[in-house]
């Protein structure tokens, strides 16, 4: 389905995101910047996280769309 595409490019989008932001803290050492680092990267990750929930949902409905 278009939408479960979507949420899938999406999901990658943000895991690319979280990888550029772990690069960025690790070549850092201002403890300020590190922290809003963090942060950013916790956002993110559970912005995939529920993207998962979202795309196992459209999953089960097309699922069950098929068996009707």
């Amino acid at each position: 389905s278009f939408r479960i595409r979507k949420l899938i490019n999406k999901k990658y989008l943000k895991k690319e995101r979280i990888w550029k932001y772990t690069q960025m803290r690790g070549s850092t050492n201002d403890p300020v910047e590190i922290a809003r680092l963090d942060e950013k990267i916790d956002e993110m990750t559970i912005a995939v996280e529920d993207l998962d929930i979202e795309i196992e949902k459209g999953m089960a409905e097309m699922e069950n769309l098929g068996r009707k």
